[in-house]
């Protein structure tokens, strides 16, 4: 199975990302299943 090329995928924060600024959640809209989390600090 290939990955879909997600360079023009439109991202928006999930209502799971922390509201604290620690993690965050996107999902890429029109893409069934695609998500990232990013996340501050180290």
């Amino acid at each position: 199975m290939e990955s879909p090329d997600l360079t023009a995928a439109a991202w928006r924060k999930s209502s799971y990302s922390d509201g604290n600024g620690g993690a965050c959640v996107e999902v890429a809209d029109g893409y069934t299943g695609m998500l990232r989390a990013l996340y501050a600090g180290g």
